[in-house]
Parts: structure tokens; C-alpha cells; sequence
């Protein structure tokens, strides 16, 4: 572990993070579902740190705001950070430091951000510093385990395993170590040391081991003036022991034998060489008599064993091997990490152990060492350094065995055997020891099923036409398949999951019918079947299942047996076993083919010759000539030969390109699955527009590497055919949109017809983004349109071969509602009353209503259609406000103030205007007779009196055409 002892602030930053700055805000995350994780990773947000039970990342406001609508836990810790200024640290004691400002802690974990006034001044204490180690961070949800001893049974003779732990191995180990003063990487004594190693892992008898080189190069920085790069050059010393039951999955115990050894020229201070006692030679010393213990033990998994490089430069001999080790999806179960576990003044009888999300083997360690040793172990989930955290942060299970003490003479030049207990250090190897032989058992893979397709499992199938494929089943691992629940399950594009029940034809052999299908169609099929003692069923996730499709069959465009040459280009920097053209030449006692797949003579193997030609020490490449297909989708077949000894990183790299071979897509990968890189020809199949689209200049590659030198890798490819299909033409329905209101929130799917697979949908020169609309992948048209009267939208679908059509779709936008009618007229009593709300502009029907119900109760009644009308008998004023609405949702409304007054001239109250109220009115003048009631009525001239003037008024009105009462 590395620390900065200098009396200058030092800091360390990646050259990578010194090119790029996010300037965005922290946040801590804490996932609890796969689905989420595959979000989060989705949103691109910058990775920090890997926490216990969560994450610290940079993210912006919009990507924050998407992961809590997304229902992500998610705490803000700091806004506008710096990822250039960002340091690691593991002591409390700097928090008061002016230089550094502290922007998160948990557990044993510290972030801080360098201010940008440097504090240059020595330092009473040294500074436990690291730069910040986020690349390679994955984002994962792992599902928290925790160990049941109820339910564990030990591995038979563990404490006799235990009791061959000698501590004068131990001893003698660390003398030799020791005496490699100064081991830096690729410092003569670091050389010397990794060839030790690899001796005693030869002398204990591995047969397979080797140096796992690495280059890397990085920056110290000081935040100031001193930015020194450097490069470095390491070697990680590997020994395997393969598995008896399950060479695929792996365990890996580790411990890094580099040491400290001062800092960059540029510091001025270069510190002291460390002769690494306790950092980390007691580690190294427990891997390797772990390694000489174990390897008397058969084990089902197969362990290996790993001394790191590099782990005082940023970890970077980690990083080199867990990168390629996820890369190439390794199945590693557990890592195991040790890491200074001797110094005298620890803890009595008690270890730490640093661990994950997954508490399981933590536990079990945890109960191991408490039932069989007396030994406390303290589980802490914050360490964030040290070559354990190369491994978590890819999702790797990883745990960390620590001594329980502060050693602070570690990285000096006092770290030496007179301050290591070896008591201590024997009673921890021990620790380790039952750990990694209880894992072997406690996750060794129980009995389950293979199903392997004759012919290869199918990626096209004959659309609208019966159709079947032959299958075996099989145990593996002891198991045993029961025939009655042998079914198909199949989805056919998006509908409900269908299962048929398979009858056995012969030793387990099963026939399987397809159904028929109309062209385009997408079906994702799996064989199922339970295996009868564990109840495991081979349909169990979603990886299970492979996709093919309905299409019609066109012609052969290309086929290759290999007996004649047909324009293959053979590249790469392998120093052997480059691919070959030609019949077989090898006996197989290699892994090698020893006849061709389709037996016409000749095949692609790599390293042609008799005896071990296999790859090594690089890549050899195979690349396919040129095919056209821009018209046809074109699923490609072959069959391929591919022998590694037990599961590594040399694979079959099968890759598509679609512009001649500038750039390749990654199609498959063959070796993954374990059966697939013990030898025997197998045929695969793939539709390459997939990965590529609809292309003219369509290439296949084929990568076969050397990345592990001790592997043996020969690899063959045989019987390449590339065959036509078409499905019916790829066409978007017709289309009306219709009308809509302008700035109204509008939303439609569209759809197509034709092609393969699921559409993926966009615009073509923004037309939807300039009218205010969205066009998302799956055909929906959200948003609000802001362009009238007329508006066209260009849209283009993706099938998922690559094929395109393109439609222009119409909408009609209308202006919104508006009201031409602002005011009533008043009416009059006794008579009926009748007026038009006038609207313009919306779509669809307008709708008029009294919004807040104010005629209810009144004669008055306003109809859908902005009618107004009703009989009023007494004088009255009223008021409601109006609501229009369209079809879209587009409003407007406004309040009205009318009113109905009596009926001037009807002086005798017969609700009409004649000559009787003119005698009516004389009668009253003239002979005392009533007055109209009220008053006002015989007021005809509306001079606010009543009199012969008015009669008179109402004489002219009626027979003569004068003007009316007012």
C-alpha cells in the first residue's frame, strides 16, 4: 500500500484525468437492482468511487434529475467538482490540512478536493494519499449473500490442511524477500524477486505458470509545477491449478511483492527504499505456502494464484490483470487479497477483513476463523485501495485480510522481519487458507443440463412455413435430465410466452417443432428441462435465450469450403501460429484439428504444422473478402475449432464491419462457454446486418490471441457460407395526423409494416424538432406543435437488419381558441332573450359551459354552442364566466355582467305596447284614473316624467311609425 512520506504535499492524478475536467456535481448512489445499474450506466454519468453498498459519481443537474425520477436513491454531497483536483485518503489526521478540503468520508474511505492556494509548508504527520483509482469502474448491482453455518458442512481434512502451514516457510520465505531490498517495479531486484517467485511456484509443481506482463504509464502531480509522467514496466508472476470438476470458474488468492521505494525526481525528496517486511512480504510469504498446501489438495475449482506488480504505482499490475480478467469474462468466484498481515503491534487474536456488497464469503471467513482458530475477524466494508479494489470495481467478489494494528513504519526504511510477528502472520495464513478451500466447495457448480443444437442453434428460420430443429440433452456434472418436463419456449415478437411439451425421440435426443410465422417475424426460443436432483432448469434467465428470425430465403451469395482460395486476408502480430489455409497437419495431441469440419480436405487453422504450433505472444487475424449487402440481409455460417486447454482469455473473436474494414463490431465470442474451448467443431450462425446494417462492403474477421502466454491455443474455421434472406418491404402505414391546436402537448405512435425485428425510429433534417415535436425510437410523437397551418414530418424507420423507409406525414395546426364575444346586451322583462358566444380558432368541436354553474337556479341557459337565451320576469342583473374548450384541450373564458330591465310604454301592464296604454296614460292625466305600476312604464319619452307627452309619444309610435319607448 502505497502512502506519501515526504515532507512536501504530494499528490498523484492519472494522466487520463488530467486531460478532462466535469466540473459536475457529487452525488452518492446506491443501486438495488440490476435494472438500475444498467440505467445508471446508461445516463453516462463519471464513476468516482466504488463504496460499500453503493457509488460516488459526477453527474449533471439533468442526469441527477433523471436518476431520482427513476426512483434511484441518490444523496447530493458536493456541487462543482473537480475531478482533476480529487485525491483519495485513508487517515483522519490531514482533515485539518489548508491544502485539502474534505468533501466526503465513510468508513476508512476520505475524498478530498486540492484547494487551489497550495500549502507547501512540511507536514507534522505524513499524508496517506492516493490518486483518485476510478477508471475501470463498472456500475452493478450485486444481490447481498450472507454465509449460513446451519447450512455448511466443512471440507473434509480442512484442519489437516491447516496444520501443514509451517511458519518456517513463512520465515524462510520472508528472508528471501528480504533480501530483495528495493523492489520496485523492474528494478533489477523486482526482476530477480518475480523469477524467485515463479521458481518456488515451479518447485511446488504447477506446471502452468507464467509472467503476466504490463506497461502503464501515469502522473504525479503536486497541484503546483510538478506534473511528472512516467511510465511503468511490471510483471505479475501467475501459477494455476486447474479445477478437477470446474476448470472454468476460478478462485484467485493474491498479495503484491513490490515495495516502496520513494517518489519522482520532481519531488526533490526521494525517501527512503523499504525493504516491504510487513508490506507486503508476510502476504507473499502466506500466498506461496498456501500454494505449496494446496497444491497436494484437488479442488474442484481452479485456483490461481497471483504475486501483483505495481500495487505501490496506483495498483497498476491489478489493474492490467482484473481489466483483462473482465474483458475477457472470466469466471472468477472469489478473490481473496493479503496484504500486510504481520506486524507486532497488532491486535491479539483478531485480523480485519476489507469486503463488498456480497458478505458471503466475508462470513464465512468470519465463522472459520472464530470456530477453528479462536481468531476475531472484523468485517469493514470502506477499503478502497490496495489490489482487492482492481477487482470490485469491475464486479468482481473481492475481500481484503489486513492485520488488526497500525504499523507505521511501513513504506520506510525501518519495515523490516525484527518487527514481524510470525505467530501472527502463521495464524492468518491459516485463515486464508480455509477460506479459499471452503470457498472451492461452498460455490463449486452442482449438477445441471447442456443443450447442444445439431447444426448449430439457429439465427433464421423459414417464415410462413412448418419448420422443426434437433436437439440433445444432456447432465453435466452428474446430472440428470427428466424427459417430462422437456419443453419449447418461445416469444414471438412481443406477445405472451408460449411452451410446447417435447417428446423424447431416442437418447435424449428431442425433435422440436418451429412454429409458421409471417416474414419479419422475431422469435426468442430456448429449450427448457429441469434437471431432477437440484430442480435447476436450463431456461432460468433471460441469457438463455437466442434470437432468430422468419425470413424468406433468397439465394447463396457466398460459400467456402477452403479447398480453393477465395481472396482471405490473413494479418496480426502473433510470433506463431498464424492462420493457415490448408488439410490438417496435426495429430491433435495439442488440441489441434486433426481433419477438417465438412470433410473436403481443407480448413483455416492456426500454426499449420506437426507437433505444438499454437499461438503465441499475440494476435493472428482472418478477414473474409467483401460482400454486398446492401439489398439482402445476410446471415453468416461457419464452423469453429477452438482448444485452450482449460477457460481463459484466448477466445475466438468473431467481428462484422460494414465499411471494407476501417472499423469492426464485436459479433461473438467463442471459448466463453466451456465446452466450446475443448476442441470438436461446432457450427454457429448470425445475421450480420444486425450488427453492421444494410452495407455494400461487408467483412467478417476472425481473432484468435496469444494473451496468456502459458495457454495453448489452436483454433480452426471451416465450412463459411453466407446465404440471402428478404422479408416483406419495409413500408411506414399511411398516416393522416389530422388537425391539432398550436402549442397544445400532442402525442401519436406510428407504425410500420414489414422488414425484421423490432423499428427504431427518428427524424430526418429536424423536421419534427422545428415544428416543437419529438419523434422518440419507438415511433411516439410527443410534444407541442408551434408552426401553422400546415406542417409536414419527415420520419424515417430502422429495422433491426439495417433497412430504412422514409414517410412524410401531415398535420394540420390550428391557432388557438379565442373569444370574439366580450360583451351581452342587456334585455328587457317579458321578453324572451337570446344571444351567440362568438369563438374562433381550435380543433374539433368548440364546447361552451358556465365554468362556475352561476345561471344554475336562473331561467337563463347557455348551451354547448354558446347559446345564451331565456325569459326574465323581473328586473335583474347577472354574471358567469363563460369556458370554451376544443378537442385538444386549448381554453379560453371570460366573465359577462347583463341586464333585464321592464318594458318601457307598457303603461297598463299588459307586457305589450298598443293603444291601450296610450288611453291608459290619458285616463291617468286627464280623469285621475291609476297610475302605471311602477311609474316608469308610462315614461315612452324617457324625460323622467309622465304626462300627456307620453300618450302622445306612444300615438306617433303606433300609428304613425314613430320611433319606440326607449
Amino acid at each position: 500500500m502505497r502512502i506519501i512520506t515526504t515532507s512536501i504535499f504530494v499528490f498523484l492524478v492519472f494522466s487520463l484525468m488530467l486531460s478532462v475536467s466535469y466540473g459536475d456535481d457529487l452525488y452518492r448512489i446506491r443501486l438495488s437492482s440490476g435494472a438500475e445499474a444498467r440505467f445508471v450506466d446508461s445516463l453516462q454519468v463519471k464513476p468516482v468511487a466504488v463504496l460499500f453498498q453503493g457509488y460516488l459519481v459526477l453527474a449533471d443537474a439533468i442526469q441527477a434529475d433523471e436518476l431520482s425520477t427513476a426512483g434511484i436513491e441518490i444523496e447530493a454531497i458536493k456541487s462543482n467538482v473537480d475531478v482533476n483536483r480529487l485525491v483519495t485518503g485513508f487517515s483522519h489526521e490531514i482533515v485539518d490540512n489548508k491544502s485539502l478540503e474534505l468533501v466526503y468520508s465513510e468508513d476508512s474511505y476520505n475524498l478530498y478536493q486540492i484547494l487551489e492556494s497550495i500549502d507547501k509548508q512540511p507536514l507534522a504527520q505524513p499524508l496517506d494519499l492516493q490518486p483518485l483509482n476510478s477508471d475501470g469502474i463498472i456500475f452493478q448491482y450485486i444481490a447481498p449473500r450472507v454465509f449460513d453455518k446451519n447450512y455448511y458442512q466443512l471440507p473434509q481434512d480442512l484442519e489437516i490442511a491447516m496444520d501443514r502451514i509451517s511458519m518456517d516457510s513463512l520465515i524462510s520465505y520472508s528472508v528471501v524477500l528480504e533480501s530483495f531490498d528495493g523492489r520496485q517495479s523492474n528494478t533489477p531486484q523486482n526482476i530477480a524477486a518475480r523469477k524467485w517467485l515463479r521458481g518456488k511456484f515451479q518447485e511446488f509443481g504447477y506446471d502452468s505458470t507464467y509472467y503476466d506482463h504490463f506497461t502503464k504509464g501515469y502522473h504525479y502531480w503536486d497541484g503546483i509545477d510538478c506534473n511528472y509522467g512516467i511510465e511503468v514496466t511490471g510483471a505479475n508472476v501467475v501459477a494455476i491449478k486447474p479445477g478437477n470438476k470446474f476448470p472454468n470458474h476460478q478462485i484467485i488468492i493474491g498479495a503484491h511483492f513490490d515495495t516502496y521505494n520513494g517518489w519522482a525526481e520532481c519531488m526533490g525528496q526521494p525517501g527512503d527504499m523499504s525493504p516491504g517486511a510487513d508490506d507486503n512480504g508476510t502476504g507473499v510469504a502466506a500466498v506461496l505456502e498456501i500454494s505449496r498446501v494446496i497444491s497436494e489438495i484437488e479442488t474442484d475449482l481452479s485456483i490461481i494464484f497471483v504475486m501483483f506488480d505495481g500495487e505501490e504505482t496506483v495498483l497498476l499490475g491489478s489493474e492490467h490483470y482484473a481489466f483483462n480478467a473482465w474483458a475477457s469474462r472470466q469466471n472468477i468466484q472469489f478473490m481473496l487479497n493479503i496484504d500486510m498481515i504481520g506486524y507486532r503491534g497488532r491486535s491479539n487474536n483478531s485480523v480485519k477483513l476489507y469486503h463488498g456488497d456480497d458478505l458471503f464469503f466475508a462470513t464465512m471467513c468470519e465463522h472459520l476463523a472464530d470456530s477453528l482458530l479462536g481468531f476475531g475477524v472484523h468485517l469493514l466494508g470502506g477499503r478502497l485501495r490496495s489490489d482487492t479494489y482492481s477487482f470490485k470495481k469491475r464486479g468482481f467478489i473481492a475481500n481484503f485480510l489486513h492485520e488488526n494494528g497500525n504499523n507505521y513504519l511501513y513504506h520506510s526504511a525501518h519495515d523490516s522481519m525484527i518487527y514481524v510477528d510470525f505467530d501472527y502472520v502463521t495464524d492468518i495464513t491459516k485463515i486464508a487458507l480455509i477460506t479459499v478451500l471452503s470457498a472451492d466447495k461452498a460455490v463449486s457448480p452442482g449438477p445441471m443440463l447442456n443443450v447442444e443444437y445439431w447444426g448449430g442453434q439457429p439465427s433464421v428460420f423459414p417464415a410462413l412455413e412448418s419448420s422443426s430443429i434437433t436437439v440433445a440433452l444432456e447432465g453435466v456434472n452428474g446430472g440428470l435430465v427428466d424427459p417430462q418436463t422437456a419443453e419449447f419456449n418461445y416469444i414471438i415478437d412481443e406477445s405472451e410466452p408460449y411452451t410446447s411439451s417435447l417428446t423424447e425421440e431416442s437418447g435424449g435426443i428431442y425433435v422440436v417443432p418451429i412454429p409458421s410465422e409471417a416474414a419479419g417475424s422475431k422469435m426468442k426460443y430456448c429449450v427448457n428441462a429441469e434437471e431432477e436432483q437440484t430442480g435447476q432448469m436450463l431456461c432460468e434467465n433471460p441469457g438463455s435465450y437466442k434470437q432468430g428470425y422468419f425470413l424468406y430465403f433468397d439465394e447463396m451469395l457466398f460459400e467456402d469450403n477452403f479447398n480453393e482460395g477465395q481472396d482471405w486476408i490473413i494479418e496480426g502480430d502473433a510470433e506463431n501460429g498464424h492462420w493457415e489455409r490448408g488439410i490438417p497437419a496435426g495429430d491433435g495431441t495439442h488440441g489441434d484439428p486433426v481433419a477438417d469440419y465438412d470433410n473436403s480436405g481443407y480448413c483455416f487453422v492456426t500454426g499449420n504444422n506437426p507437433g505444438e504450433s499454437d499461438v503465441d505472444d499475440g494476435t493472428t487475424s482472418l478477414i473474409s473478402p467483401s460482400f454486398d449487402l446492401s439489398e439482402y440481409y445476410g446471415e453468416v455460417r461457419y464452423s469453429a475449432w477452438l482448444s485452450n486447454e482449460i477457460d481463459r482469455k484466448d477466445m475466438i473473436f468473431v467481428y462484422a464491419s460494414g465499411d471494407d474494414g476501417v472499423s469492426w463490431e464485436i459479433v461473438d465470442t467463442i471459448g466463453d462457454i466451456h465446452n466450446e474451448a475443448i476442441g470438436g467443431w461446432r457450427n454457429y450462425s448470425f445475421i450480420v446486418n444486425k450488427f453492421v446494417g444494410m452495407s455494400p462492403s461487408v467483412r467478417i474477421k476472425f481473432d484468435v490471441s496469444d494473451i496468456w502466454s502459458a495457454s495453448n491455443v489452436e483454433a480452426g474455421i471451416d465450412d463459411f457460407k453466407i446465404l440471402l434472406y428478404d422479408s416483406d418491404p419495409l413500408e411506414i402505414a399511411e398516416y393522416d395526423l389530422g388537425e391539432w391546436t398550436k402549442h397544445r402537448p400532442y402525442t401519436n405512435k406510428i407504425t410500420a409494416s414489414g422488414g425484421v425485428g423490432d423499428y427504431f425510429w427518428s427524424e430526418v433534417g429536424n423536421s419534427f424538432t422545428y415544428n416543437g415535436l419529438l419523434l422518440d425510437s419507438t415511433g411516439i410523437i410527443t410534444g407541442a406543435p408551434f408552426n401553422n397551418p400546415a406542417v409536414a414530418l419527415i420520419a424515417e424507420v430502422e429495422d433491426e437488419g439495417g433497412k430504412t423507409s422514409q414517410k412524410t406525414l401531415h398535420l394540420i395546426v390550428n391557432e388557438p381558441v379565442a373569444l370574439k364575444t366580450f360583451e351581452l346586451p342587456g334585455g328587457m322583462i317579458h321578453e324572451y332573450y337570446s344571444a351567440q358566444i362568438i369563438a374562433t380558432g381550435g380543433t374539433g368541436g368548440l364546447t361552451w359551459s358556465d365554468k362556475y354553474d352561476d345561471l344554475d337556479g336562473t331561467p337563463l341557459t347557455l348551451t354547448e354552442t354558446g347559446l345564451l337565451s331565456g325569459l326574465i320576469n323581473e328586473p335583474n342583473t347577472f354574471s358567469f364566466t363563460v369556458y370554451i374548450e376544443d378537442t385538444t384541450g386549448s381554453t379560453q373564458e371570460w366573465t359577462y355582467d347583463f341586464n333585464f330591465n321592464y318594458i318601457r310604454g307598457d303603461a297598463n301592464g299588459d307586457r305589450m305596447v298598443n293603444v291601450g296604454d296610450a288611453v291608459f296614460l290619458i285616463n291617468f292625466v286627464f280623469k285621475g284614473g291609476p297610475a302605471p305600476d311602477p311609474i316608469v312604464l308610462g315614461d315612452a319619452f324617457c324625460d323622467s316624467n309622465v304626462n300627456i307627452g307620453d300618450a302622445v309619444y306612444l300615438i306617433n309610435h303606433i300609428f304613425k311609425d314613430g320611433p319606440g319607448p326607449c
